[in-house]
């Protein structure tokens, strides 16, 4: 069996993703690629498969008001760094 070298989508839209199959082995060796050329897109693996994905603004935006929330809130309650 010949490996493939996997390439990352360098021009991947908002709110699309693209699934490859792949090894455990051959997902590690893309993240770390991801890291230097690629920082703001998702990758995870899953069912032996690379899922790469780009988020929209929309849900930048939600985590980060989500994010804001429950600063405020745990910010109130004793116990909790946040």
């Amino acid at each position: 069996m010949q490996a493939t070298a996997l390439k990352i989508p360098v021009n991947l839209s908002e709110d699309t993703s693209v699934r490859l199959p792949a090894t455990w082995d051959e997902y590690l060796d893309l993240l770390e690629e991801a890291d230097q050329t690629a920082p703001t897109l998702t990758i995870q693996f899953l069912n032996h498969e690379i899922i790469i994905s780009q988020a929209s603004r929309r849900h930048e935006s939600l985590v980060i008001r989500i994010g804001a929330l429950l600063v405020a809130y745990f910010d109130l309650l004793e116990g909790y760094d946040v």
